[in-house]
């Protein structure tokens, strides 16, 4: 506490954001020996959802490159799809539980910024999200026999890191809606059940109707996967981070804008503490 210490009365114009960030996300961060048992529970729970789609995949393509280029299709998929849904569940529970005990309204009456707040929030399920997909890949690779001779690992690792802005953005985006919304955690899952949708997921965006298609087509989720996907193949990849980049930053800093209007928003009506 002694980064947040003033010599006059606390106030957000007094502490600094980076402090302030580092505070919130220590204090949402359960300890080390916590992680344990979740993270080899989620190698086992990996292996089994892609070890099921390897199985249907061995039924219904015919044995060949085909199969294997099915399966890569697929595996990279749920692991980008597992970092997005894992960190915003995470996100979605913990502001929950925050405006259940009132931590959240205590906060907020206190030096701490929205922005920042929102920001720290996400951050530590965002962080666990991308060692789950990089965990996910690894077993699909090292298990599932995944193809990855041609991969660029230097693309691999840029778009993972971009792609990370993206579940940061999309965490900030439910959050914003358990806070503004009594029935915002639903709102949070549907709006991740239609990311794995129509985010190309288990299927080329061509295979979805037409107008599901157009919708897949303008998510950065979309581009995270398919930009991952040609990096693992060794296909051209610069051209989707180059696409992919910049949307990830905007919808970091609009996602980071609404959390804010969600919070003024339950403010007037007084939700920031839900019994």
């Amino acid at each position: 506490m002694t980064a947040l210490q003033t010599t006059g009365p606390v106030t957000a114009a007094t502490v600094p954001a980076a402090a302030a960030f580092r505070a919130l996300v220590r204090a949402g961060h359960p300890r080390r020996r916590l992680h344990r048992s979740p993270l080899v529970l989620d190698a086992v729970f990996g292996l089994i959802n892609l070890g099921s789609f390897a199985i249907l995949t061995h039924w219904l393509v015919a044995a060949g490159p085909d199969r294997a280029a099915t399966f890569g299709f697929v595996a990279v998929g749920i692991a980008a799809l597992m970092q997005i849904q894992v960190a915003a569940g995470q996100t979605v529970a913990r502001t929950q539980e925050s405006l259940r005990s009132g931590v959240l309204e205590w906060t907020l009456c206190g030096p701490t910024r929205p922005p920042v707040l929102a920001l720290a929030s996400a951050a530590g399920p965002t962080l666990q999200g991308l060692i789950r997909c990089v965990l996910y890949l690894a077993l699909a690779i090292a298990l599932l026999g995944v193809p990855v001779g041609h991969a660029s690992w230097w693309g691999v690792t840029v778009v993972l890191v971009t792609g990370t802005l993206v579940t940061w953005g999309v965490c900030i985006l439910c959050a914003a809606a358990a806070v503004a919304l009594s029935a915002g955690a639903t709102v949070a899952r549907i709006l991740l059940a239609g990311l794995g949708l129509v985010s190309g997921v288990f299927a080329p965006l061509s295979q979805l109707p037409t107008p599901l298609a157009a919708v897949g087509e303008v998510l950065p989720t979309h581009t995270v996967i398919a930009a991952l996907r040609a990096a693992l193949s060794g296909a051209p990849w610069a051209g989707l981070w180059v696409l992919l980049a910049p949307t990830a930053v905007i919808l970091l800093v609009l996602a980071t804008a609404l959390h804010q209007g969600a919070v003024t928003i339950a403010r007037h009506r007084g939700g920031l503490h839900r019994a």
